[in-house]
């Protein structure tokens, strides 16, 4: 369902249960940071703004009638984030998202009660790597993961993570955070550390650990907006508890390419040859045409078969009421032992 789709329902879902939607500002106009980071927010292909912060802005609206006013500077995104954070401090723009929240910030911004989104540390191989598999641990030992000095901290989340799941790697010290990622491309390592929101062109994470949540931070004296951000925040919440893994597996979270480890794939190999029930009658599914079965579901277990190497045999029946019928028998002759 695409997040139209669930704003329509949403919005019932308030009419319905009589959800307060605070509308502490008129019509306010918000000046918002808007560094350019694929993922968070960016300029899509329409010439529209587009990323996570601006869809959960728009949701967030309906709780402040807050109107905004996207501020862009010059420059890398390193450098366009800088130049951000120095005119939230002069009070230039109203707000400034994917902050993170620490003592020293809190001295030089405000800060709502609630975050609005999550990052992890990211384990990321070669994009096309068939053989490291998502959370696949026992087969992991050994693991070759390039690093630098800017990766400590990360580093230091990943023994905590290689602990907990039992497998080893080998660290391979580089210069830079470009030649970690070049080592993985060129095969010299099999993996690196990134964040998840932030992953290269080219890699492909199959961990994610150490949560670490980050905030929308306000200019020092907007303490009205920090109320009303709060209290919108928090409703939000309530009415659309799950608003942030949608908008996180909708950005940020890639599946990949099908895979198998190697388990998987002796597994499947020890299974010999497996005969399969198609029945006629049942198009477009399954049917018969030329004495041979044909439909979507024998286009499934042939494209499945070609993936993971299974054999299997089709046993072809009349009709899928004979196929239920044959089913309740098997289930009842396998109850009598």
């Amino acid at each position: 369902m695409d997040l139209k789709k669930k704003f329509i329902i949403f919005i019932c879902c308030i009419l319905f249960f009589g959800i307060d939607i605070t509308h502490a500002s008129n019509g306010k106009v918000i000046k918002v940071g808007f560094p350019i980071q694929q993922g968070i927010s960016y300029i899509d292909d329409n010439g529209e703004y587009a990323g996570y912060m601006v869809d959960y802005l728009e949701q967030l609206s309906l709780y402040t009638n807050w109107d905004y006013e996207f501020v862009m500077v010059d420059g890398d995104t390193n450098t366009q984030i800088s130049k951000l954070l120095n005119m939230l401090i002069n009070g230039e723009i109203d707000m400034l998202g994917t902050m993170n929240r620490n003592e020293a910030m809190e001295n030089l911004f405000l800060y709502p009660n609630y975050s609005y989104g999550t990052t992890y540390t990211a384990l990321t191989v070669k994009e096309d790597s068939q053989d490291w598999l998502e959370e696949d641990f026992e087969n992991w030992d050994g693991i070759k993961i390039a690093t630098y000095s800017g990766l400590s901290g990360r580093v230091e989340q990943l023994e905590k993570y290689a602990n907990l799941n039992d497998f080893t790697y080998e660290l391979i010290e580089y210069e830079s955070l470009e030649d970690t990622l070049n080592a993985v491309l060129n095969g010299e390592a099999d993996a690196t550390l990134q964040v998840d929101i932030a992953i290269k062109d080219g890699f492909s994470a199959i961990a994610r650990f150490s949560p670490n949540p980050y905030y929308f931070a306000l200019y020092k004296e907007n303490t009205d907006l920090l109320q009303t951000l709060n209290t919108a925040l928090y409703n939000m919440d309530r009415a659309y508890p799950h608003l942030q893994v949608e908008l996180y597996n909708e950005y940020f979270h890639s599946y990949g390419q099908f895979a198998m480890s190697n388990d998987d794939k002796e597994y499947i190999e020890s299974l010999g040859t497996v005969k399969v029930i198609f029945c006629d009658g049942d198009a477009p599914f399954q049917y018969v045409k030329d004495g041979e079965i044909k439909g979507l579901a024998v286009s499934f277990f042939d494209e499945f078969a070609k993936k993971t190497g299974l054999k299997y045999e089709p046993i072809i029946v009349n009709s899928c009421a004979e196929m239920r019928l044959q089913g309740h028998i098997m289930a009842f002759i396998l109850e009598q032992f």
